[in-house]
């Protein structure tokens, strides 16, 4: 996406965490070279009406988006950009973004972001026991699929495994660890 990152858009939702969060990512941004056109803060619980912000994105020639928030909100958000016509190039979004309630919300408006993980793709666990094993599990007691889980189960099993190797004699100590 050619110059794309000439005309990047910062939404954010109005919380100190991620007005925090926000902070730290323009920073990052303009660092390689982003120059941002546009940077708005929605309301956190959501917003009545998101075509105001669909409409001041097109207006301000935004062709490279990061929203930074929930899911369901970045979802009413595409739908209202989809409504507009004007849709940036690059939508692109974190690990919790990974997550139905913003297939829902966006519906077909979803088509084309692009969701930052580390993971295999859920939908290609045939392909690699371990997001497999994760879903099995997981279906087993009923919870919830999503990658912050695939997260935080590798962080636990990389801990785990780290315990194992320290537990020396049944002696695991804070030092090791």
């Amino acid at each position: 996406y050619p110059g794309a990152k000439d005309h990047m858009g910062i939404l954010y939702g109005d919380y100190q965490t991620l007005i925090d969060q926000k902070v730290k990512e323009r920073k990052a941004f303009e660092a390689v070279g982003h120059t941002i056109v546009h940077e708005a803060a929605y309301n956190i619980l959501g917003e009545a009406n998101w075509k105001p912000f669909a409409t001041a994105i097109e207006g301000d020639g935004v062709r490279f988006l990061k929203f930074i928030g929930q899911p369901t909100n970045m979802g009413n958000l595409d739908q209202a950009m989809a409504q507009t016509g004007s849709v940036p190039e690059v939508r692109l979004l974190e690990t919790n973004f990974y997550d139905q309630g913003y297939i829902e919300a966006a519906g077909p408006a979803a088509n084309g972001a692009y969701i930052n993980t580390s993971f295999v793709p859920m939908e290609e666990a045939a392909s690699n026991p371990a997001t497999r094993l994760y879903l099995d599990n997981i279906e087993k007691m009923n919870g919830k699929k999503a990658v912050l889980g695939l997260q935080s189960t590798s962080a636990w099993l990389l801990f785990a495994k780290l315990a194992k190797a320290c537990d020396v004699k049944d002696n695991l100590t804070r030092t090791c660890i």
